[in-house]
């Protein structure tokens, strides 16, 4: 009978194990700052927040953020402070409407920053069944908003369920992702991801799962 030295299938599947992870290789990140919201951890706010309705907790493992009858946004600081090379944000998020099945919305903010006592900032939103939506406002909350891509449906999105987004800037340029997926993409919008963080609007419910902002090695 004639055997095949163990060493020599071992070498094989090494080497075929070898080149898939070669084909599938990630660049590599270095996190700069992570929530699984196990604790409260003081970057985020927490409570009434306004006038109209909004509450905010973190328990059991979730950041929820509940609008009332206006939206709301919420930001870490600047994470990505004197980082060259690209950088992304990432979050976990599952959408639901407190009101009719046009409410439902929400997503992550970036470039959140004051503007001769306006607010510029940007969002990348979905809703809960399935849609997303890239706008913002580079002049300023007093002035028109700017829609870069307007509500579209998408099959990457899991409707009533939790989808990861990430947003990159790299080389000038923003990348739009859900659940791995890109979905769009476009000049930056200037500066970094600072501040980033979550919107939801009105009568709608946010839960997130996790956030992370990464700098791209």
């Amino acid at each position: 009978m004639k055997y095949t030295p163990i060493f020599a299938v071992v070498f094989l599947v090494a080497a075929i194990f070898a080149s898939c992870k070669k084909d599938n290789v990630k660049p590599r990140e270095t996190v700069l700052y992570e929530a699984d919201f196990s604790s409260d951890d003081g970057h985020w706010s927490v409570g009434a927040l306004g006038s109209a309705g909004a509450m905010a907790t973190i328990s059991n493992g979730y950041y929820t953020l509940v609008a009332g009858s206006q939206g709301r946004d919420v930001w870490t600081w600047a994470v990505f402070s004197g980082v060259d090379g690209g950088t992304a944000v990432e979050a976990s998020v599952k959408l639901s409407t407190t009101g009719s099945s046009s409410d439902g919305s929400g997503g992550l903010i970036w470039g959140s920053k004051e503007n001769n006592n306006s607010n510029v900032r940007y969002y990348f939103g979905i809703s809960y069944d399935g849609y997303y939506t890239i706008w913002g406002y580079p002049n300023g909350t007093d002035k028109p908003f700017v829609v870069y891509k307007d509500w579209v449906s998408n099959s990457a999105i899991r409707n009533s369920d939790f989808n990861t987004l990430r947003i990159t800037l790299v080389n000038g340029s923003l990348h739009f992702y859900i659940n791995t997926q890109e979905v769009f993409n476009m000049p930056s919008t200037g500066g970094s991801l600072d501040k980033s963080g979550f919107a939801v609007s009105k009568n709608s419910t946010l839960q997130a799962d996790y956030f992370k902002a990464v700098k791209l090695d």
